[in-house]
């Protein structure tokens, strides 16, 4: 989960102002989603297309089912 513990959105929107594509390959850890979602959430309105491939969302006891709260937001 390192790089997405350590992903800062404004230094990546600073050095590629235009990106409408993210991209996660061959990431071989499991990604904590509640970071990934506000990551993603300060990338909304530039994103056009988010790809991700890895063995495994890591999710909380406290969020049973982050999928539909995302629907609710």
């Amino acid at each position: 989960m390192t790089a997405v513990q350590n992903f800062e959105v404004t230094d990546y929107q600073r050095c590629f102002p235009n990106w409408t594509r993210l991209s996660l390959y061959y990431y071989d850890r499991e990604i904590n989603y509640v970071k990934l979602e506000k990551n993603l959430y300060e990338l909304q309105h530039e994103l056009k297309r988010f790809e991700i491939h890895c063995p495994g969302l890591y999710v909380s006891y406290n969020n049973i089912d982050p999928p539909k709260d995302l629907q609710n937001n």
